[in-house]
C-alpha cells in the first residue's frame, strides 16, 4: 500500500476539488470512479511501486459525468461537479459513512478523461478559497436571517444599513433606539 503525504480539498460554487498528494501516479494502471455521492480511487505509484485505494462518501451529491481527474507529477486532482451549484459544503465527507446507500452504478472512469488537464495557479487557489469563505459567511448570515423573528430581522437590516456593512446586530431593543453608524477613527 502506497503512502499519501496528504489530502486537501477546496470548492467554488460549481466544483469540489480533492487533491491526493502521491508522486508519480501511473494513469494507465490507476482508476477513479465517480458515483453520485462517492468517489473511489485505485492509484498506482511508480515511485513506490505500490497501490493506494480509498473511497470517500461525499456530504452532497455530484454529477459523475461532469467530474474529471488530472494526473500531475506530485499529485492527483479530482474535480467533482456539484449537483447543487452555489451550495457550499461544510465537510467533504459525510460523518456517518455507513449511512451511504450503495447500489448506484459507478460511472466516469478516469481512464476516459485522463487527457483533460486542469492546472491551478496559487493565486487562483487562494482567490477561490477567499470567495468560498465569503460565501460561507453570507450563507451563515442568511440562515440566521431566515430563521429569525421579525424584530431580529429588523435589527439586522437597520444595523447593517446604518453601519454600511460594518455592524450586524440581532438585538432590536438596543438597535431601535440608537444609530449603529460605524466610525473607524
Amino acid at each position: 500500500m502506497s503512502k499519501v503525504s496528504r489530502e486537501d480539498w477546496f470548492q467554488n460554487s460549481s466544483f469540489v476539488c480533492l487533491s491526493i498528494y502521491l508522486k508519480q501516479v501511473d494513469p494507465n494502471k490507476s482508476n477513479v470512479l465517480f458515483d453520485h455521492q462517492a468517489v473511489t480511487v485505485d492509484l498506482f505509484s511508480r515511485q513506490d511501486n505500490a497501490a493506494y485505494e480509498k473511497t470517500w462518501y461525499l456530504c452532497h451529491p455530484i454529477v459523475p459525468e461532469q467530474s474529471t481527474v488530472c494526473y500531475l507529477p506530485q499529485k492527483v486532482e479530482l474535480k467533482m461537479k456539484k449537483r447543487e451549484e452555489g451550495l457550499f459544503w461544510k465537510h467533504l465527507t459525510s460523518s456517518a459513512t455507513n449511512d451511504y446507500s450503495g447500489g448506484v452504478e459507478l460511472a466516469g472512469s478516469s481512464k476516459d478523461k485522463s487527457k483533460e488537464k486542469t492546472r491551478y495557479t496559487p493565486e487562483q487557489l487562494s482567490e477561490e478559497e477567499e470567495q468560498s469563505e465569503d460565501k460561507d459567511i453570507l450563507t451563515f448570515f442568511r440562515e440566521i436571517y431566515e430563521n429569525s423573528d421579525e424584530d431580529t430581522r429588523r435589527a439586522m437590516m437597520k444595523s447593517f444599513v446604518e453601519s454600511q456593512g460594518k455592524v450586524l446586530s440581532t438585538d432590536w431593543k438596543k438597535v431601535a433606539s440608537q444609530n449603529t453608524r460605524y466610525d473607524s477613527e
